[in-house]
């Protein structure tokens, strides 16, 4: 556990610099190194061995091996562990469930047949089908008791399922040794147990609360759950004392995500008085007297990033709860508890000292919230400006004392796009592009009918803008540039956009910045790569502007 006096670590590792873009004039774009440095931290490899800390710092004690599943009943290091894992993988699966539900139906069909019938013929043949669904449960609330072992016994539901099921079981097998003397002194009791047949109906009820659970882990994919002493929440221990989560929900949402009385009864089970959770969601919120009011939201978009400021305050906020009390814990979501949380969680973890590198960081998240035993799909930080604002906390703490950049205010001279010729009309003209800081569109260009610009290309598959520096606004800290097409062949992914992405300009070296296809959001999905060739790439040319620029933008967009 982490002491209540823990202190932060600031370590001295300096990032690479970029390489230095030479304009021979406004005409010409050439590089004094073609092989341009990546701004986004590489995830892609040697996930496996990123779950080792550095050794001259503290270290929590869940960031090691031996805490790989602690979070859920099922050793997977031992056969049997494995075998009961596999089976939980079948029959809670949604497909199951379902079947079950139709089985507990078609049963109740034939036993209402049943009673309105008075063909010995046919009850005998509703008869074996109804005992043969029944031994079906009876298999599967076998297997089920095998799977989840003692745990079984601490969900209310599953109690209820066994005995409505032993009770339809035993009913079943008794009517059927009545029924072998045809006897009319038989007629009403073989009535009674029919109706006690009826009984399966609460297997309808149990069952949809089970489809329900099954929906929730099919929506949550590979994710790490907590799936232990009666609770089944998509809910990941980072570290002992760091939580990710997705969403807590209320209504609809509830059916495939974290219904918000369980998250509740959890942490006020597991972690009495003692957590505080930061909602990263800027599109939705919920009742927090759920969690005593102890809720901090920090305003991010989806699939965005959080600017430079709030992570510096979140890390802040975090470290004064944190001190209080050793016992204290810090629980951080959005919406799928990936994207935005992992940003954040990556954060903290170099901030609290935990990690040197935001690379380190960035992995060791995945690799926690990632269920390797359910599939192969990372579940970390995969959007490229998010894991590149982790590279931009890395400096901030290694090279400018945790103290957020001097501001840098500039102004965007050229645009280059290469690889074009592939992207909506093949040259640029469905294209708008959209500069947002603060929320608030500050410049739009239609890259159709440019104004105050010039637009050309360059060959067959490279697009220059060139900016009058009069009429472009002064830029200064955190910037998204966002970019639509007109063209339907161009996939709309994150954001409602073609593709877009993020850049805080105390961060860009020697007046340009540089972006591979895999650094730009939506481009760096795989799926889009018939649009985007590999050669796709963004270089931004700035001028530096004097600090007395950034007041006129201020007042005027106030």
């Amino acid at each position: 556990m982490v002491s209540s006096n823990f202190k932060v670590n600031f370590h001295k590792e300096k990032m690479t610099d970029e390489d230095v873009l030479i304009f021979d004039d406004d005409d010409e774009w050439t590089f004094e190194d073609e092989d341009v440095k990546s701004t986004t931290i590489n995830q892609s490899n040697g996930m496996e061995d990123i779950g080792v800390v550095e050794n001259d710092i503290f270290i929590d004690k869940t960031l090691n091996d031996s805490s790989e599943h602690r979070a859920h009943i099922w050793n997977l290091d031992i056969t049997s562990g494995r075998i009961r894992f596999k089976l939980h993988r079948i029959v809670d699966h949604i497909v199951s469930r379902i079947f079950s539900i139709c089985l507990v139906l078609l049963d109740i069909i034939f036993v209402l047949i049943a009673l309105i019938s008075n063909n010995n013929a046919n009850d005998k043949v509703y008869s074996y089908i109804t005992l043969a669904i029944v031994t079906y449960f009876m298999g599967e609330l076998t297997i089920r008791i095998f799977v989840w072992g003692p745990e079984f016994f601490h969900h209310r539901l599953e109690i209820v399922d066994m005995v409505v099921i032993i009770l339809s079981f035993l009913t079943a097998v008794i009517f059927e040794v009545i029924t072998l003397d045809e006897n009319a002194k038989y007629g009403k009791l073989v009535v009674a147990f029919r109706l006690l047949r009826i009984l399966l109906l609460i297997r309808v009820f149990t069952g949809q609360k089970h489809v329900k659970k099954a929906t929730r882990n099919l929506i949550s994919q590979n994710k790490r759950r907590y799936v232990k002493d009666g609770f089944d929440l998509d809910l990941t221990y980072v570290t002992d004392r760091v939580i990710a989560m997705s969403f807590p929900s209320s209504g609809k949402t509830s059916l495939y995500r974290n219904p918000i009385s369980e998250v509740a009864r959890f942490f006020n089970t597991k972690h009495p008085g003692h957590y505080k959770i930061y909602n990263l969601c800027s599109e939705r919120h919920y009742d927090t007297s759920y969690f005593h009011d102890n809720v901090e939201r920090v305003l991010v978009d989806d699939h965005n990033v959080p600017r430079l400021s709030q992570l510096l305050q979140f890390c802040h906020s975090a470290f004064d709860w944190m001190k209080k009390d050793e016992n204290n814990v810090l629980v951080v979501h959005c919406k799928g508890g990936k994207g935005r949380t992992g940003t954040c969680v990556a954060a903290w973890l170099l901030f609290s000292g935990q990690f040197k590198s935001a690379e380190k960081a960035l992995h060791y998240f995945g690799l926690r919230r990632t269920d390797k035993a359910k599939g192969e799909r990372f579940q970390g930080v995969e959007t490229p400006c998010q894991s590149r604002y982790v590279g931009y906390f890395e400096k901030i703490l290694n090279d400018m004392k945790g103290r957020l950049p001097v501001p840098k205010p500039v102004v965007l001279k050229s645009l280059k796009i290469t690889g074009i010729k592939s992207v909506g009309n093949g040259n640029g003209s469905d294209l708008r592009m959209e500069v947002i800081v603060n929320g608030h569109v500050i410049f739009e260009l239609n890259f159709k009918v440019p104004i105050n610009c010039k637009i050309s290309l360059k060959g067959s598959d490279t697009l220059v803008v060139k900016f009058n520096l009069d009429d472009f606004p002064v830029l200064s800290g955190d910037v998204k540039f966002k970019f639509h097409s007109s063209n339907p062949t161009v996939p709309k992914v994150y954001d409602n956009c073609a593709f877009f992405f993020w850049l805080h300009t105390s961060m860009i070296t020697n007046k340009k910045f540089h972006l591979a296809r895999n650094e730009i959001s939506n481009c760096h999905k795989s799926k889009t790569w018939k649009i985007y060739p590999k050669n796709f790439e963004i270089t931004l040319k700035f001028v530096e502007k004097n600090n007395s620029s950034i007041d006129v933008y201020e007042k005027n967009t106030e």
